[in-house]
């Protein structure tokens, strides 16, 4: 016998021997915690996540089915994540929702004040709902995302009514905290990669994301014959804003643009910091023509946004240039990149004379 089986015997022993779980899963539960805690290190969608630990719950414990709620702030209650059942003949389905007005004890399980009930004792002051639970036996206990409840864990035992020990709660709380480990490194990795593909300084995807998903991008479209477009921005007379009003007032006006163009496109578009006050927009499944709608509609917001007198200290407009083309138009990924460019940068020239001539005319009016 394994030391871990030695310890998991010694905890599970009562004055009148092991009890009826106890002696399921002392003879696999090393073998299960260590396949679990090596798949659960390697997985890092959520979703796998809670396959994972049901099915190890199911096999822990023998029980019939896992219900995994997580917690709904907006809605005040525990929203059904994932169900797993033992056998799928007799499955029932769980209830959607469990609302604190209904479950009054969830409150304690969500404020910290219960780590794990008896499943009747969401029952207990109002035990009229008794009727919508299809069990005879059941345990619930909170896990946690990065030390915030994140939701609970409801394992069922439909006909067996279980006398439940201290020790079966000691491997159920286990359980939990390997759910509440994987789960934080999960949000953590998540951070990571997000971290890793975005620009700190405006929140939009960087150069090597760009890089990496243009390509990609590029090649899909033309297999497929559908539309893309790119559309490259620059923010006008960017370095005298940074030289006359401070880069505290430049890194402002780089952020906001970034802001005003993330909120004004689709979810599938793909906003890119390419390099200084340069950004790139990658619009799949958008025509040309479709594209300078939509620098249209920026330009319209960012003018909205100028009215506003948003940067204290900055009394300048903030204007931008931008170039658009499509796939129908070039060969390859980096002559589509070339072209936007060349078109923002006659756009940007258009701007300096139409201000150049706005100036001359200032002057004539005052001579």
């Amino acid at each position: 016998m394994s030391l871990l089986n030695k310890f998991c015997k010694y905890l599970c022993e009562k004055k009148d021997g092991i009890s009826e779980i106890a002696e399921s899963y002392i003879k696999n539960l090393d073998l299960i915690f260590f396949n679990l805690n090596k798949e659960l290190s390697e997985s890092k969608d959520k979703n796998t996540i809670y396959r994972k630990i049901g099915d190890a719950t199911i096999k822990i414990f023998d029980c019939d089915e896992v219900y995994i709620y997580v917690w709904d702030g907006d809605k005040n209650g525990l929203v059904l994540e994932s169900f797993f059942v033992k056998n799928k003949e007799t499955v029932t389905m769980p209830y959607n929702f469990m609302p604190i007005s209904f479950f009054p004890k969830i409150k304690d399980i969500v404020e910290g004040n219960e780590k794990i009930l008896n499943g009747w004792n969401l029952l207990k002051d109002d035990e009229k709902y008794s009727s919508i639970f299809d069990f005879s036996s059941s345990l619930i206990g909170a896990f946690y995302e990065k030390d915030n409840f994140k939701g609970v864990v409801f394992i069922v035992w439909k006909e067996r009514e279980v006398d439940f020990t201290e020790h079966e709660i000691k491997i159920f709380g286990s359980i939990l905290s390997y759910l509440s480990n994987a789960i934080t490194q999960s949000v953590l990795y998540e951070e990571i990669m997000s971290l890793a593909v975005i620009d700190t300084l405006t929140g939009l995807y960087n150069r090597r994301f760009f890089d990496d998903t243009f390509h990609r991008e590029f090649v899909r479209a033309n297999r497929y014959r559908r539309n893309l477009s790119l559309v490259m921005f620059d923010i006008n007379d960017f370095k005298y804003i940074n030289d006359n009003f401070g880069h505290l007032a430049g890194d402002m006006v780089l952020r906001e643009v970034s802001r005003i163009i993330r909120e004004n496109i689709r979810s599938i578009d793909i906003p890119v910091r390419y390099g200084g006050d340069e950004i790139i927009l990658l619009l799949p499944e958008t025509s040309k023509e479709d594209a300078e709608l939509v620098v249209k509609k920026i330009r319209e917001k960012l003018k909205e946004w100028n009215a506003t007198s948003p940067i204290d200290g900055f009394n300048g407009e903030v204007t931008i240039s931008a170039g658009y083309s499509d796939i129908k138009e070039v060969k390859d990924p980096e002559e589509m990149v070339k072209l936007s460019d060349e078109r923002m940068y006659e756009d940007k020239r258009k701007y300096k004379q139409k201000k150049k001539e706005s100036r001359e005319e200032d002057f004539s009016t005052l001579g």
